[in-house]
């Protein structure tokens, strides 16, 4: 595909875009394209974090699949819309509010990613990078870190606590023992105090 790229810099059109893209200037607007060549420019343009606009849902992750095909690896995401409920639904799912956290984090960590939006999802209202970083934070063995500082740093941070974690942003705690699962991660992690020291991270 790197041919595609070097092909498409002697259009002046292309050019163009890039150089515009470059000064960080936007939102650009490429039209006439069928949807192969939007994944090719998309990906041929993706030489830092980029977000692509898409009409709906299915689309995005349809562009986000191929984007990865041309990638070789997993640097489009999708950043899904959010599911509005109007009234207390016991049991209601919140995968797409997590999905969101995960992209929202990765941006505020910089990331070179390119994130992929349907129109719906890139018109709601979202945290804002700060926000993000003020509630994100790492842990690490050795550290001293008073159990009760992390759980209230984990309640700060919307997590909810448990008597046992069996699903994202819950946390529970036993003596010097506390488990939490934070969206980004496949598997909740298990910390492990001896004191006020972080003794393992598993």
């Amino acid at each position: 595909m790197k041919g595609f790229a070097l092909a498409a810099e002697r259009l002046p059109e292309f050019a163009e875009i890039r150089e515009k893209l470059a000064r960080g200037e936007g939102p650009l607007l490429a039209t006439g394209l069928s949807q192969i060549h939007k994944v090719h420019a998309a990906w041929a343009l993706a030489d830092g974090p980029r977000l692509v606009i898409t009409p709906d849902e299915p689309s995005a992750t349809r562009m986000a699949e191929d984007m990865n095909r041309f990638f070789g690896e997993e640097r489009a995401v999708v950043f899904p819309a959010r599911e509005f409920a109007f009234r207390e639904v016991e049991g209601a799912s919140r995968e797409y509010e997590f999905a969101r956290l995960r992209v929202l984090e990765s941006l505020a960590e910089g990331e070179p990613m390119v994130v992929v939006a349907g129109a719906e999802a890139a018109l709601q209202r979202t945290l804002p990078p700060e926000a993000v970083r003020r509630h994100s934070f790492t842990l690490h063995t050795g550290e001293e870190l008073p159990p009760e500082t992390l759980v209230v740093r984990l309640l700060a941070a919307g997590y909810e606590r448990r008597d046992q974690v069996d699903g994202v942003c819950q946390f529970s705690q036993r003596g010097g023992i506390l488990d939490f699962f934070p969206p980004n991660a496949p598997d909740p992690y298990r910390v492990e105090f001896w004191g006020d020291e972080i003794d393992s991270i598993s």
